[in-house]
């Protein structure tokens, strides 16, 4: 019984160490994901919000006040607490359907060593 407490106290080390290590990793991709769902929230609520409704000429066409999203998003999604705000880049990207609409928007940020990315499909064919 003795001479088998040093196995038993280096099998708990090692159980710990793993519970610790799983622990760890899981904590950082659960805080990663609901930073990139709030984005994409973010980001579909303030394109909805930032809507050009006067220049929509034909049905399914989504047309955006760009300057007004790009304001509206930074300051929103600037309010996160997993963004250090300082050193934050956003770079906006947005797909458009060959005349003044837009079909998708996609967000980067980049802020510190860390890199959050949504894309927002705008499909307003039934509006």
């Amino acid at each position: 019984m003795l001479r088998d407490m040093p196995k038993m106290i280096l099998l708990m080390f090692v159980g710990f160490f793993l519970i610790l290590v799983i622990a760890y990793y899981s904590l950082n991709g659960y805080t990663q994901d609901s930073s990139v769902k709030g984005m994409q929230e973010t980001l579909r609520t303030t394109a909805i919000a930032n809507r050009d409704d006067s220049i929509r000429v034909e049905k399914g066409r989504f047309a955006l006040i760009k300057s007004d999203f790009e304001k509206d998003f930074k300051e929103k999604f600037g309010k996160s607490k997993n963004l250090n705000n300082e050193t934050a880049d956003y770079k906006f990207d947005y797909l458009t359907d060959g005349k003044d609409g837009i079909k998708a928007i996609k967000v980067k940020v980049e802020s510190g060593s860390k890199e959050y990315q949504a894309t927002c499909i705008l499909n307003v064919a039934n509006d």
